[in-house]
């Protein structure tokens, strides 16, 4: 991915229009959410598009700033509309709810900071995704289906979504501070250096 600013070229590449397909199925799941069946088919092509997306960008060589921005987002859109469905059919408790979202409340500041600094400029990297991640998007995922079919088994898939979100958000966290730390180093180095 390069540190350059956000293009309107980049929306039009496969991933990212890929990744998109999941507003108009955030769209459809509460519509979808009142039977099992659908519920399942939407949120099993939600899962497939947020698969698909990561690995076309990577196999076409198409890992953008705007696709690190669109994914997260539109994972985000999705998220809150099956757990809005939900808790509203009472399918989902409502302190499940900040259970499933405590990655994304852990890495809302993250985000806002990134935007913000490549918006001004900076050439930062966009927030970019790890193993802890995508586990914990896969967690969160089966939290959502045990809500739809299994809800013997909400509780402790809620109890790990939580658990797996955490993690992935302290890693993220320190990431992009070890990342912030090393930018101001070189800084440092390059103004010192001018200095002399």
């Amino acid at each position: 991915m390069s540190g350059d600013a956000f293009s309107a070229a980049e929306l039009w590449r496969a991933p990212n229009l890929v990744s998109l397909l999941r507003v108009p199925l955030a769209i459809a799941f509460p519509f979808a959410a009142r039977s099992a069946p659908a519920a399942i088919l939407v949120l099993g092509l939600a899962g497939a598009t947020d698969v698909l997306d990561g690995l076309l960008a990577r196999r076409l060589g198409a890992v953008t700033a705007l696709g690190a921005v669109i994914d997260p987002v539109a994972d985000k859109l999705f998220a809150l509309s099956a757990m809005g469905s939900l808790v509203m059919l009472h399918k989902l408790p409502w302190w499940g709810v900040p259970a499933l979202l405590a990655r994304e409340l852990l890495e809302a500041p993250l985000l806002v900071w990134s935007l913000q600094r490549r918006l001004h400029g900076d050439r930062a990297p966009v927030l970019g995704s790890n193993v802890a991640g995508k586990l914990a998007t896969v967690a969160q995922s089966a939290a959502l289906l045990a809500a739809i079919a299994a809800p013997w088994a909400l509780a402790p898939a809620l109890v790990v979504a939580a658990g797996s979100a955490v993690v992935a958000g302290v890693i993220y966290w320190k990431r992009e501070l070890r990342r912030a730390r090393s930018t101001m180093e070189a800084l440092d180095c390059a103004g010192t250096a001018r200095g002399k």
